[in-house]
């Protein structure tokens, strides 16, 4: 007789899965244990058992009927379906897979309910973030859009385009690959005086682009302030417009929004309208936070906290000016530009080549030597050109102007 095949082990059996259908799978996993519910996908489902090996569940009367009701009940609203409370997926509109495909959840932003998830344009295959704001959430989306569309500067995230469907409201930004400040303070601790002061002059240089034309952005804090890439000579970039305020904005929005910066400030305690001088308040808190590496909770609410005695004189006045109680007696974002503590350091930055431009790292132990270089051509006589002298190298925030002259403009 001729001898049977023996079957293929059952672990084998209905388990030829693509590897990218296995990656779409531990991604989708990475982010339900990270955010609690991941972002459905109409490419693959997740594997489900036949029926014939689920487990028989013997309920109640009572509990059946309690099912039988509940699965009666209507669609939920877009706010729980953006945030599913026992669900774990999130429903994606098709106006919106037919132009990008997603891949995870990038952020979840609590207080304005949305979600910001890393998408790829299915035809130009050029990255984006895109945040889902519930439909329920129209007027505060429609600000959010008008200020960001609006602005147009290097240290403010980009807007594409926007979608609207019937269940969300989708800003297509820039993709933005480094961390955000306020990760990078929680893992590397406080930065020095010179780089806070760096990335406080670009902080100051999108505020005042928005205090241009008017917006108020509301929220500055190192949860919304996010690096570009993830190199050490990254740009800083103003995220999150869902605090912003416009001056054609109703009355009814002039008062800060719960749990934002604003509320922080001495006229947010007070309950009195916070616009632009709000901003100016949370440059100096987001500033001790860059000092120090932690968030600096004041004395009292509404009151300045307590400045580190390690600081330089300049960085001293420079915050003493931003944290002043009276929104009137504040700088504004241009005026506050022109510290001498912040001068100083991007005079100091604009000397030091970019790291394309500084020389290689000494090479590793055992190492083959490099090749030498072949001299190139001298040039003719007629295309020489004299040599121009280097300037002197200059190191520290020690400006030539006497102390009282550097810090006039802070005071």
């Amino acid at each position: 007789l001729p001898s049977r095949q023996a079957p293929p082990p059952a672990s084998s059996m209905g388990c030829a899965q693509s590897s990218s259908g296995q990656a779409r799978r531990k991604s989708r996993q990475l982010d339900r244990e990270r955010y609690g519910y991941a972002v459905d996908s109409d490419e693959e489902d997740l594997p489900k058992k036949p029926k014939s090996q689920q487990p028989l569940q013997l309920q109640k009367p009572e509990k059946q009927q309690k099912q039988s009701l509940a699965n009666q009940q209507p669609e939920p609203e877009a706010d729980q379906q953006l945030h599913p409370g026992r669900t774990r997926r999130v429903q994606i509109d098709s106006a919106i897979r037919v132009k990008y495909n997603v891949s995870s959840i990038l952020h979840r932003t609590e207080h304005s309910n949305s979600l910001v998830l890393k998408a790829v344009h299915r035809d130009t295959h050029e990255p984006f973030a895109l945040k889902l704001v519930p439909a329920a959430r129209a007027s505060r989306f429609r600000t959010e859009l008008s200020a960001i569309r609006r602005a147009r500067h290097p240290n403010i995230v980009r807007c594409v385009t926007h979608i609207e469907t019937p269940r969300f409201l989708c800003l297509v930004l820039e993709l933005a690959t480094g961390d955000r400040l306020a990760q990078r303070l929680n893992e590397r601790g406080r930065l020095p005086e010179l780089q806070a002061a760096v990335y406080s002059a670009q902080l100051l240089d999108g505020l005042a682009h928005l205090h241009s034309f008017g917006c108020a952005h509301r929220n500055i804090r190192t949860e919304n302030l996010l690096f570009y890439h993830v190199g050490p000579d990254s740009r800083l970039l103003i995220i999150d417009f869902a605090c912003a305020l416009l001056p054609d904005s109703p009355d009814s929005e002039a008062l800060a929004p719960h749990g934002s910066s604003a509320s922080e400030t001495p006229e947010g305690v007070d309950g009195r309208p916070c616009g632009q001088p709000a901003d100016i308040w949370a440059v100096g808190m987001v500033t001790i936070a860059m000092l120090t590496g932690r968030k600096s909770a004041a004395v009292r609410p509404g009151q300045p906290p307590l400045l580190p005695q390690s600081l330089s004189e300049p960085a001293r006045q420079f915050l003493a000016a931003c944290l002043r109680p009276d929104p009137a007696d504040r700088p504004a974002a241009a005026e506050a530009r022109r510290c001498a503590w912040l001068t100083a350091a991007s005079a100091v930055t604009a000397r030091r080549p970019p790291l394309s431009a500084r020389p290689p790292a000494a090479p590793r132990r055992g190492a083959p030597p490099p090749s030498p270089a072949r001299p190139a051509a001298a040039p003719p006589a007629a295309w020489a050109t004299p040599s121009c002298p280097r300037p002197a190298p200059s190191c520290g925030l020690t400006a030539t102007a006497p102390a009282a002259d550097r810090l006039s403009n802070c005071s």
